[in-house]
């Protein structure tokens, strides 16, 4: 167990484990999972690159100001607590990974290999910008999914080439849909099934809603 770290750099060392606080920690090419933070961890200012399987994996903490590029896995992957201002590009699954009452907000995920932002069980992605995702084309991936209802999606914007911008996966209900910005295939926008609370799609210049979600 390493219980602090701070301005620590480990390469090809095997991960970081069980960490309860870190600043401006770099850590790279590792076999595994690059910071493996323990229960209700602060993660700060900390870098996780090209490691083997996720970049950050947590649980209950507080990752804010992180870049996760170029991991094997999901950039962060985070069971409750909350990611913010983070960076995560170039993963080999999703950017940003959010379950059972997490919350994502202000990072920006693009050319992940699968969803940019995955959201479930009560979880939120709050105004994140995602760019060009899913690049291995997965049925079940877009721009930004809930991949287990309920939740909310709310002010993002999403620029997508492959799949759709927005989806909840079939089966899913309970999910809130409201105040994004989509820029893609307009006959793609989104999928989302019924039993989900969705604000209307249109134009900027025509909508009337409050909740209306943009999309060009």
């Amino acid at each position: 167990m390493e219980p602090f770290a701070i301005g620590t750099t480990k390469a090809s060392m095997g991960i970081f484990r069980r960490i309860t606080a870190a600043l401006s920690v770099h850590i790279l090419k590792n076999k595994d999972a690059g910071l493996d933070a323990g229960y209700q961890a602060a993660i700060n200012h900390c870098e996780a690159v090209s490691n083997g399987s996720y970049g950050i994996y947590s649980f209950n903490a507080l990752i804010e100001s992180c870049v996760a590029n170029l991991n094997v896995g999901e950039g962060i992957y985070a069971s409750g607590g909350r990611v913010l201002n983070c960076s995560c590009q170039s993963n080999g699954g999703q950017g940003v990974r959010v379950f059972n009452g997490g919350f994502v907000s202000g990072c920006l995920c693009s050319l992940n290999a699968r969803s940019g932002i995955g959201i479930g069980v009560n979880s939120v992605a709050y105004g994140n910008d995602c760019v060009g995702n899913n690049t291995s084309a997965v049925a079940i991936e877009a721009g930004i999914v809930s991949f287990l209802g309920p939740g909310r999606i709310e002010g993002n914007h999403v620029g997508y080439s492959t799949g759709y911008g927005i989806m909840v996966v079939p089966g899913q209900t309970g999910v809130v849909v409201i105040k994004n910005s989509t820029a893609g295939n307009t006959n793609n926008v989104y999928s989302i099934p019924a039993g989900n609370d969705v604000g209307p799609w249109g134009n900027a210049a025509t909508s009337t809603s409050p909740w209306a979600n943009i999309y060009n």
